[in-house]
C-alpha cells in the first residue's frame, strides 16, 4: 500500500496542502477555525499520515519527553502553560512529564534524579531557585525559563518585568484617587524575584507620587522547603489577610491589590463575607487574567501578560535548542541566550472604580 502523502491529506480534509502544512506542523502566527483544525487532523490519523517535521522530530527525541518544572497546579497561570505547552509537544511528538516541586529542593531534585536520559529538553515556569540543581539539568540537555526578567539566569529565557506590572496597577489607581490601599502577597523574599519586584514596582509609583505611607503590605509566611506547601495557598493568603486587615479596624483603605489573580479572588471573599460591596466600598485588582478573572461573576480587574503566547514563544525556543543540537556540530554551536521580554497590559473590569471612601 502506498505510503500517504499531505496531497492525499488536504483532499481527504477538504483543504490546501499549504494548510495541512501549517496545521501539522504548528506554524506560528496563522490561525485556523477549530472545525479545519479538526477535519485535518482527523484525516491525517485516518491516513496514519505524519509530516516530514514531525517525522524528524520523532527520530531526534527517540522517544524522549520535555519536561515542564511548575510550583503549584492551584494556579490557573500554570495549568494554562502546560496545556499550552503539552500541545505544541504532542505537535512534534514528544511527551511531557509535568513536574510539581512546589519550589523544594527535594523535590525538584527527586525529578531530575529520576529523569536521568528520558527528557530531550525542559522549561521551567519559574525562576530556578537552586543554582546547583538548574546548572545539573543544564548541563545535560537544553533548557529554556519562562520566568521574571533576571541577567544571572544563563539559558534562553521568556521574560516579565514584575516591576513593570506594580507600576501599571499603582498609576491606574492613584487615576482613580486610591490614595491608601493594601498590597496582600504570598511569602515574599529575594528568592521570589517576581514577588518581591511587583510589590516593588507598587510602592515606588506610590512614593513618587507623595504616597510614601500609601500601601499597607501583608504577606503570608512559611518556608515550603521543609514542609509541604497548602493547598490553595493564594487563594488562602488572600482571603485570610484581608479578614485579619478588616478586623483591625479602618485603615482608610479603599483598594486591595493581590499577588496575583488566585490571591484576588480570596480578597473578593473575604471581602463580600463582611458584607462589602466591590467596587462601591473596595476596589480589588489582581494580575495574570486568569481564567476564572474574565467570568463574567468575577469581572476582575488584572494585569494580563500573555501567558500562552509566552508559552509558546518558550516551546519554540527549546525546540530550536533540541533541533540545533542534533543537526548541528558542537564545535561550530553558536553561543548565544535569547531573551524575550513581554510587556504587562492592565485590563479594566468591574472589581474597580473611583475611591468613594474619601
Amino acid at each position: 500500500m502506498a505510503k500517504s502523502t499531505s496531497k492525499d491529506v488536504a483532499k481527504l480534509a477538504g483543504v490546501s496542502q499549504s494548510t495541512v502544512s501549517m496545521i501539522l506542523n504548528g506554524k506560528k502566527d496563522v490561525s485556523f477555525s477549530r472545525e479545519t483544525v479538526d477535519r485535518v487532523l482527523n484525516a491525517a490519523k485516518q491516513l496514519n499520515y505524519k509530516s516530514s517535521l514531525r517525522q524528524g522530530g520523532e527520530k531526534q527525541n527517540n522517544g524522549k519527553a520535555i519536561a515542564v518544572f511548575c510550583a503549584n497546579l492551584d494556579n490557573p497561570y500554570y495549568t494554562m502553560l502546560i496545556q499550552t505547552i503539552s500541545n505544541l509537544s504532542e505537535n512534534y511528538g514528544y511527551s511531557m512529564l509535568v513536574c510539581d516541586t512546589h519550589r523544594k529542593y527535594s523535590v525538584e531534585a527527586g525529578y531530575i534524579k529520576f529523569m536521568n536520559n528520558m527528557i530531550a529538553g525542559a522549561i521551567y515556569t519559574y525562576l530556578p531557585q537552586y543554582t546547583d540543581l538548574f546548572q545539573k539539568i543544564s548541563n545535560r540537555v537544553p533548557v529554556v525559563v519562562l520566568g521574571d526578567k533576571d541577567e544571572t539566569v544563563t539559558s534562553d529565557s521568556v521574560e516579565l518585568n514584575s516591576t513593570k506590572c506594580g507600576k501599571l496597577i499603582a498609576q491606574y489607581l492613584l487615576s482613580l484617587g486610591h490614595k491608601k490601599i493594601a498590597y496582600i502577597s504570598t511569602p515574599i523574599s529575594d528568592q521570589m524575584l517576581a514577588r518581591k519586584r511587583r510589590v516593588e514596582g507598587v510602592l515606588q509609583e506610590y512614593e513618587q507620587h507623595g504616597f510614601p505611607n500609601g500601601v499597607i503590605v501583608r504577606a503570608s509566611t512559611g518556608n515550603y522547603n521543609d514542609r509541604e506547601s497548602p493547598i490553595n495557598e493564594e487563594y488562602c493568603a488572600g482571603y485570610n489577610l484581608t479578614q485579619e486587615i478588616l478586623k483591625e479596624g479602618d485603615h482608610g483603605i479603599s483598594a486591595f491589590v493581590g499577588l496575583n489573580d488566585m490571591v484576588a479572588l480570596g480578597i473578593m471573599d473575604a471581602l463580600a463575607d463582611g458584607k462589602y460591596r466591590i467596587p462601591q466600598d473596595y476596589s480589588v485588582v489582581g494580575c495574570d487574567n486568569n481564567i476564572f478573572s474574565r467570568l463574567a461573576s468575577v469581572s476582575l480587574t488584572t494585569v494580563e501578560h500573555f501567558v500562552n503566547q509566552k508559552g509558546e514563544d518558550a516551546f519554540n525556543m527549546l525546540i530550536n535548542k533540541i533541533q540545533h543540537k542534533y543537526t548541528s556540530k558542537p564545535e561550530i554551536l553558536p553561543q548565544k541566550i535569547v531573551r524575550l521580554e513581554y510587556e504587562p497590559k492592565l485590563i479594566v473590569r468591574g472589581t474597580t472604580g473611583s475611591n468613594k471612601r474619601k
